[in-house]
């Protein structure tokens, strides 16, 4: 997020390496200094309009993500109490539960046995 925060900025003319630094969260794996040095450069023209255009690109695939999601999570509500109890496992979320049901449907019938389940799911090792 720090990134796009950062590059947002620079295409609305921030230029500044000081501002556009403390943009920057904590996650980043270097000093303000570090980030201020990487972003002391003047980008040319045809550089922000390229980041104008990647931008905008991004903004509308993250536009279809979500429409996708909502659509993904109207054709699942006859199914409702399955994602509830997907949702529920250690780091999933009900959006992940949306998507692993679509994928496999509500009953898995593709697989044999629930290790073979978790195993392609990857919420096991070693299992097959």
């Amino acid at each position: 997020m720090s990134g796009r925060r950062i590059l947002k900025a620079l295409s609305e003319g921030t230029t500044d390496p000081a501002q556009l630094a403390e943009l920057g969260d904590a996650s980043l794996k270097c000093t303000q200094e570090q980030l201020m040095d990487a972003l002391n450069e003047s980008p040319q023209p045809c550089h922000m309009a390229l980041l104008k255009l990647h931008l905008k690109r991004l903004e509308l695939l993250d536009e279809q993500i979500d429409k996708l999601s909502q659509m993904a999570a109207e054709g699942l509500k006859a199914h409702q109490g399955a994602v509830l109890r997907v949702a529920k496992m250690p780091g999933w979320g009900a959006e992940a539960a949306q998507q692993i049901i679509a994928e496999v449907g509500v009953d898995a019938e593709a697989f044999e046995t629930p290790e073979a389940f978790a195993s392609w799911a990857g919420a096991c090792r070693g299992a097959t």
